[in-house]
């Protein structure tokens, strides 16, 4: 949930949960998303990473900032060697940056910011 509170006003919003099963064609395995915040200066969301699941090697156009909330595995970026996550680790990603995740034995839950 959401909370977004300004001089007038205090907002809810839930999250609403979805199956993210490919990212740039290439096909992710046990990973679901959603999205808590999003205006034109930043988006946050949520992505769940299944026991042994994955994320196809990817970029975005924004800056990503990952907080890892539980969970540990780790991180293909374009040109260089895997590297370990793990719970309470934050991950920076410049723009444009290719990398993919893969979980280990447990869930992984990742709070993600996009920044412009």
């Amino acid at each position: 949930m959401a909370i977004v509170v300004s001089r007038q006003s205090v907002v809810r919003t839930e999250r609403s949960w979805q199956a993210f099963d490919a990212v740039n064609g290439a096909p992710n395995k046990g990973v679901r998303l959603a999205v808590d915040f999003a205006n034109e200066k930043a988006t946050f969301l949520f992505v769940d990473l299944d026991a042994q699941g994955s994320i196809a090697m990817h970029s975005q156009p924004e800056r990503s900032v990952c907080f890892i909330v539980e969970g540990e595995g780790w991180i293909s970026v374009e040109g260089q060697s895997d590297f370990a996550y793990a719970k309470g680790d934050l991950i920076a990603f410049d723009s444009a940056v290719l990398h993919g995740w893969r979980g280990a034995d447990a869930q992984t839950r990742i709070l993600v910011g996009l920044l412009p």
